[in-house]
């Protein structure tokens, strides 16, 4: 099993510890579940703005010599598909906090060497009752033929020749 299984393995390992933690906090807060040859380690995202606490979790990663990781966090996502061209630049300057039809999601992106994988589980909030966590659903993964990019992407140590 080698990349987008593995990656979907480790997705689907972490996706319902979800449930219980969200209805304890009413909330996922960023984290990372990290594996480093035998050896699983979840941490949450050290302190400071997301390019800092990023810094820090790529330089842990090293260290730690992780090679698979699934980052957690809460997101929002809005369909830009039927928006002008210039409400999509608009989109992109600003973020979709104030698109009036944003979705909230807990966003679960796993990586290895081998590519990415990407999944999503809604976030349900009733006009009655609690929140609760929508099924996981996979979004993206390797064979999308997709580019990737951001802050969360890449996270892992460059390996060299040696290794």
């Amino acid at each position: 099993m080698a990349g987008l299984s593995e990656n979907r393995a480790l997705i689907e390992m972490v996706s319902p510890s979800l449930d219980g933690l969200f209805e304890k906090q009413g909330a996922i807060f960023r984290m990372y579940h990290a594996l480093a040859g035998d050896k699983i380690y979840i941490m949450p995202a050290p302190p400071g703005d997301k390019d800092q606490s990023t810094a820090a979790v790529r330089e842990i990663f090293a260290r730690l010599g992780v090679t698979r990781f699934v980052v957690v966090d809460e997101a929002w996502i809005a369909d830009l598909k039927a928006q002008t061209p210039e409400e999509v630049e608009q989109f992109k300057r600003h973020g979709v906090a104030s698109h009036p039809n944003r979705q909230e999601i807990v966003l679960l992106q796993a990586e290895d060497e081998n590519g990415m994988a990407m999944a999503q589980r809604d976030i349900l909030r009733p006009a009655r009752g609690k929140p609760t966590l929508g099924p996981l659903r996979f979004i993206s993964d390797e064979n999308t033929g997709g580019s990737w990019e951001g802050r969360m992407v890449g996270m892992l140590p460059q390996r060299g020749v040696r290794q």
